[in-house]
């Protein structure tokens, strides 16, 4: 049975994300039981205080940090629940930008899409100038060496088969 939100037993959390309020509902028997171990602060909007104190413990998934800072917010940007919802802006950038990178793509399908729940995240992956400009030149040396040693391979199998039938052509007695 699902707690309703005017149940004294739901704690709402409020997370700032890119300038909008996402919204956030957990059970408080889920919360004082199952997130442990960090400093991480929620605004209370509704529910008893009984087994909850006024900073609920939230851990990053990402780097285990439970620290915040100005601009490191721990945030919810999918719907992963649990232990597994909260990470730190920037840990979830960087996987972005890890991500970004096994893709190949700056809007790649694996920076925009969590691991876990294969929900679409809230937050953008972050824009990458630099590897940008750092892979156009060595995607285009890159393609050009493959040409070249494509052509080689091509042009030096073609030389064993012409001299492979060129010898099966004259006999084994005559070479």
């Amino acid at each position: 049975m699902q707690p309703s939100i005017d149940s004294p037993r739901v704690v709402v959390f409020f997370v700032l994300m890119d300038n909008a309020v996402t919204k956030h509902s957990v059970s408080t028997e889920h919360t004082a039981g199952n997130q442990r171990g960090s400093r991480g602060t929620a605004a209370r909007a509704t529910g008893d205080s009984s087994g909850i104190d006024e900073s609920t413990e939230l851990i990053c998934r990402i780097c285990f940090g439970f620290t915040e800072t100005k601009g490191n917010e721990l945030i919810a940007p999918c719907m992963c629940k649990g232990t597994q919802k909260w990470v730190h802006v920037s840990c979830l950038q960087s996987w972005q930008r890890a991500m970004q990178i096994i893709g190949g793509d700056i809007a790649s399908e694996k920076a925009t899409t969590c691991n876990v729940c294969q929900g679409k995240l809230a937050l953008a992956p972050p824009e990458r100038p630099y590897l940008d400009r750092l892979w156009m030149p060595l995607k285009g040396i890159l393609f050009t060496w493959l040409a070249a040693i494509s052509a080689v391979v091509l042009h030096l199998s073609l030389i064993v088969l012409v001299f492979a039938c060129s010898c099966w052509l004259i006999g084994p007695s005559r070479v």
